[in-house]
């Protein structure tokens, strides 16, 4: 019910909110209601009060399979909570201005990531950017055919090519 009840949810969230879901524990018979079940559920958002939002109406879903089941539940945060990035905007400039004097144009703007990272939590610590640029493929992020492509000579050089400008921009920003 919570599983479902949060698949419904997703008719109203906002386009950039995003929520996974693991059954962990369902039982190990098909015609047996188990004593226990568990699932692990990741929510993402743009920023810490989206977040917030978005969290409080997952564990809404999951009070109320709870009800509606007669079960008991318990509703549990890691702690790991992943805060919006604050991108730089000077070290952004500097480092898309040593990206475009080295030739290298297939970079992504960083401002407006809607990935998870714990580099968001850095950046409200300390000035940051998340870089993140092309390797000559179209191949989708966190899948197999991504992960091959990514041992390649030409994801090498690209990569080469990116740190170089990374590297360079620290030096000068810190000058």
């Amino acid at each position: 019910m919570a599983y479902n009840s949060i698949s419904a949810l997703r008719q109203q969230m906002k386009p950039d909110w995003r929520v996974h879901m693991i059954i962990t524990n369902g039982g190990s018979k098909g015609n047996v209601i188990p004593d226990k079940a568990a699932m692990d559920v990741w929510v993402r958002a743009p920023s810490t009060e989206d977040l917030k939002t978005l969290t409080s109406k997952v564990e809404t879903c999951v009070k109320a399979a709870a009800l509606a089941t007669g079960c008991q539940h318990s509703f549990t945060l890691d702690g790991k909570v992943f805060q919006d990035m604050e991108s730089n905007g000077t070290l952004a400039q500097l480092y898309a201005r040593n990206l475009s004097s080295s030739g290298f144009t297939d970079f992504l703007d960083t401002h407006n990531t809607a990935g998870s990272t714990d580099m968001g939590n850095v950046s409200h610590v300390v000035p940051s950017i998340h870089p993140m640029f092309k390797i000559g493929t179209g191949e989708v992020y966190h899948t197999r055919d991504f992960t091959a492509v990514t041992n390649t000579p030409a994801s090498h050089d690209a990569t080469l090519v990116v740190a170089k400008a990374m590297a360079l921009h620290l030096h000068r920003y810190s000058d």
